[in-house]
């Protein structure tokens, strides 16, 4: 029997989130033919044991844990590998363990605009717990952009280096403040119209069976950040198309694994090094794309 969905869920010390995530789509996922991986990104805590317990027995979920943390890209890469190799199914769900669906009809809208579209990948309108609604899809964004905010967040790094932690905080918070956003960050498309090649915010993604002739899925050269321009990039590069449609939703908590990182000199470092090493990529990409 052809599996119609695979669930890929990138559990870090999120249990009770991860739990909430797959509650959902027993919930409201009503047809027979799915599967939900967890893979375990090296959780810090006890939540691996857990879920083991919690679905040892459930014929839908299959657990796969990795020794240490590999980052959002490659974790993910590793669920939907394992999906695509054991299941072959038309389309992989790739989900935050901090999203929840509430759509019974989920299969049968993504089935439909596949059927008019044909994507790479899609991504629906995403709700928050603030009550937006507005934070996909994105403008793609220049490389002379891009090129500029690789310049001032290595710039910001260095001067952080050298700074106590509390006083990086208040220049980071008033840098932000001061900032021209709209020449360095995103601007985002009209969040109720249905949209073409436009960057998909990175919670809650579908991916085609048809695009995994072309890529593996994230761009593995990224451990966090910016795995969202580099997939708009890629599925651009392989001619297939990157949808957005708000007749789809789902609710985005927003952040939770994120938020398990203690708040240290050290950790904030750590960040901005993942957020520039990104950058460097995506900057690469976009020049080879020329």
């Amino acid at each position: 029997m052809m599996t119609k969905l695979a669930f890929v869920i990138l559990n870090y010390g999120t249990f009770e989130e991860t739990k909430e995530c797959i509650s959902s789509i027993f919930k409201y996922i009503d047809v027979e033919e799915y599967k939900i991986v967890i893979v375990d990104n090296g959780s810090p805590d006890n939540s691996l044991g857990k879920l083991e317990d919690e679905y040892r027995k459930v014929e839908k979920v299959d657990i796969v844990p990795i020794k240490e943390n590999i980052g959002f890209a490659r974790g993910n890469n590793v669920g939907i590998r394992y999906a695509n190799d054991n299941y072959d199914p038309k389309f992989v769900v790739v989900l935050n363990s901090d999203t929840e669906i509430f759509q019974n009809d989920f299969y049968y809208k993504v089935s439909e605009v596949y059927e008019k579209s044909h994507f790479g990948v899609l991504g629906p309108m995403m709700l928050t717990g603030n009550g937006r609604c507005d934070n996909s899809p994105w403008k793609p964004r220049t490389l002379e952009q891009m090129e500029t905010q690789l310049k001032k967040m290595e710039r910001d790094y260095k001067i952080c280096n050298r700074m106590p932690y509390l006083l990086c905080r208040i220049k980071n918070k008033i840098s932000e403040i001061l900032t021209n956003k709209k020449d360095l960050f995103h601007s985002h498309g009209d969040f109720w119209k249905y949209q073409e090649d436009v960057e998909l915010q990175g919670a809650f993604l579908v991916f085609s069976k048809d695009i995994f002739n072309y890529i593996e899925g994230f761009d593995s050269r990224t451990f966090l950040y910016y795995e969202e321009q580099l997939l708009c990039l890629a599925v651009k590069q392989a001619n297939m198309k990157t949808v957005y449609v708000p007749q789809i939703a789902v609710y985005h908590k927003d952040g939770s694994s994120t938020k398990k990182i203690k708040k240290t000199k050290q950790k904030m470092l750590f960040l901005q090094e993942c957020n520039i090493e990104s950058l460097k990529v995506v900057v690469s990409e976009m020049k080879n794309s020329i």
